[in-house]
């Protein structure tokens, strides 16, 4: 697929180490983001690998990326972004918020009011269809990348159902892919229509 035309600022701080630069876009389509890093290549080959495994699809804007004494970090603003499930992270369609990492760190702050789906393997069978959504997930992988940790704050989410709130969290040991992670996942809710508890209790 060809990359559309991009505007993009790169700048490399004076009195900063050699590896040290910080670029800004202001617009990327995910699907092509991919391409776009092995193009360019700005990311290693281990990004790239997780980068194609998550599936993305969407759009960021405002996008800041480079590298620092605390290694790459990226912030940007997404919109109907669709995530695949990997690694202990729900999968994710058509949601907007905001995203940054820094080193081993990721933040993603969900405020969604036009629809998105969340997906928890191994506890839905598919994916809950959610009308309105806030809240926020952290991953942090541990210093060795052996450990994997996604956790939320107190997820309130509008359904069809009534009003609901998540929260959750997954840890799962990279050593040992074969191995479901562990996962703890509350579900609330008030004026829920009786009906659609089979649908929304795990």
């Amino acid at each position: 697929a060809e990359i559309e035309p991009l505007n993009l600022l790169f700048s490399k701080p004076l009195m900063t180490e050699a590896n040290h630069f910080d670029v800004s876009l202001n617009y990327v389509n995910l699907s092509l983001l991919s391409e776009l890093a092995a193009k360019t290549n700005i990311v290693n080959d281990k990004t790239l690998d997780l980068i194609q495994k998550l599936q993305l699809k969407g759009e960021l804007s405002a996008l800041t990326y480079g590298y620092s004494d605390n290694g790459y970090f990226a912030s940007a603003h997404v919109k109907n972004v669709d995530v695949a499930p990997i690694l202990g992270i729900p999968g994710i369609r058509g949601a907007d918020g905001y995203i940054e990492f820094e080193g081993n760190k990721t933040l993603f702050h969900l405020e969604d009011q036009n629809g998105l789906s969340l997906f928890f393997p191994k506890v839905y069978k598919d994916y809950l269809k959610i009308e309105q959504a806030n809240g926020t997930l952290y991953v942090e992988n541990d210093a060795v990348g052996k450990t994997t940790v996604v956790r939320s704050s107190v997820l309130q989410a509008s359904l069809d159902a009534g009003e609901a709130t998540f929260l959750f969290s997954v840890e799962q040991d990279k050593t040992l892919p074969k191995i479901p992670p562990a996962m703890t996942l509350m579900v609330g809710a008030r004026d829920l229509d009786a009906s659609y508890a089979e649908q929304y209790l795990p």
